[in-house]
């Protein structure tokens, strides 16, 4: 619950409390400060892998922005993208009063009770930097399809995005790649993985007399300590191993795995793509540490809680739910140089991507207007 507090200049009161055993007269022309209960237009809960790391922390401070501005309470909880943790904590919210759900979860599998939950409450959900693979789930997309609950999803064109990064790598010249995942199963990871292998085998077919290699995947978890075992791990099984991709875990893998690379003496040798930024990445291409990296989707969750707002205020458009899946893709920023992360972070980064004014604007967007708006962020980059 928010709270106002109203001051008022009081020309003559008398105030009798007691303090210590004593008692006091309020002056003439003395402030007294009253509180006000205030309840805030909305609740919405807001479930992350983690509000605390790299990218989780960016898309936090840019929700609760846009909170205040429109008045709305946020709730957040983390899961860790344990399966069982993210149908917790999105019954928390339920049982916390969050009248929607921002989500990014890690599976397809796990929305079929979400989503029931979801309708049985009357709670909106979207999902964030996730989708729905409806070739390879279509009865968990048919259901979401007709929840009356499911406002929609923002997601990245993932396999595009594992295409353009694992060139990067191959236009040095790399012909064994290591790749660093976070969880088996994980769909935005799964359409990265596609992407790599297109990028590889169309590399294949153009010089067959020298392949590029494109190892088994190993994975971190979404931790630095994780990022660092796997990494370890990876290059005393394959000592040959000349470029890594890392796809993802919200950064912190990733400065796990440079760590690893670093203690091994490799860092001349193995040549780092990620998808994640890093606060630091700048100097890391400045260093040679890193090629390069994509990232600078935190407002893809803004634009899954500005459907929410709007589903829970009953604007207009985003009633009457049942028979839709609302889509919004959301463009990836490619860093390939140090001053294209440079520009990054001092326009998008360090300074809030919206004012208040420009988040309640915003917030009148119908979902076409919210498609409209996502296409032109790499314009503000």
């Amino acid at each position: 619950m928010k709270k106002r507090y109203l001051i008022f200049t009081l020309a003559v009161l008398l105030v009798m409390g007691l303090l210590s055993g004593c008692t006091r007269t309020v002056t003439e022309d003395e402030e007294v400060v009253v509180e006000e209960t205030h309840e805030p237009v909305a609740k919405i809960g807001v479930a992350l892998w983690s509000s605390t790391d790299v990218l989780g922390s960016r898309c936090r401070e840019v929700i609760l922005d846009a909170a205040e501005a429109l008045d709305v309470e946020v709730e957040f909880t983390d899961h860790g993208f344990s399966h069982q943790d993210e149908a917790l904590a999105v019954r928390q919210l339920i049982d916390d009063g969050c009248q929607g759900i921002v989500l990014c979860n890690s599976s397809d599998e796990e929305l079929e009770g979400i989503i029931k939950d979801c309708d049985a409450s009357g709670t909106y959900l979207a999902q964030c930097f996730r989708s729905i693979n409806r070739d390879a789930h279509p009865g968990v997309y048919a259901l979401a399809e007709a929840s009356p609950c499911y406002v929609g999803c923002v997601h990245e064109n993932e396999i595009e995005n594992g295409r353009n990064t694992a060139q990067m790598i191959i236009n040095l010249g790399k012909r064994r790649i290591g790749v660093l995942g976070w969880m088996p199963g994980d769909t935005a990871w799964e359409f990265r993985m596609e992407g790599y292998s297109i990028a590889v085998e169309g590399a294949n077919r153009i010089n067959r007399d020298k392949p590029v290699i494109l190892l088994d995947p190993v994975y971190a978890g979404i931790t630095y300590e994780g990022g660092y075992r796997a990494v370890d791990e990876l290059i005393k099984r394959e000592p040959a191993v000349d470029a890594l991709i890392v796809a993802g875990g919200g950064g912190e893998p990733l400065v796990g795995a440079m760590a690893a690379i670093s203690d091994n003496g490799l860092d001349r040798r193995i040549a780092v793509v990620a998808t994640d930024f890093v606060d630091d990445l700048d100097e890391r291409m400045k260093s040679g540490t890193m090629v390069g990296a994509s990232g600078g989707t935190h407002c893809d969750s803004l634009l899954a809680f500005m459907m929410v707002y709007n589903a829970v205020m009953e604007t207009e458009g985003y009633t009457d739910l049942s028979g839709t899946a609302n889509e919004i893709i959301f463009p990836y920023l490619y860093a390939i140089s140090p001053q294209d992360y440079a520009d990054f972070e001092k326009n998008f980064f360090d300074v809030s991507p919206y004012t208040g004014e420009e988040f309640i604007e915003l917030s009148g967007l119908s979902v076409d207007g919210l498609m409209e708006e996502a296409s032109g962020f790499k314009k503000k980059w």
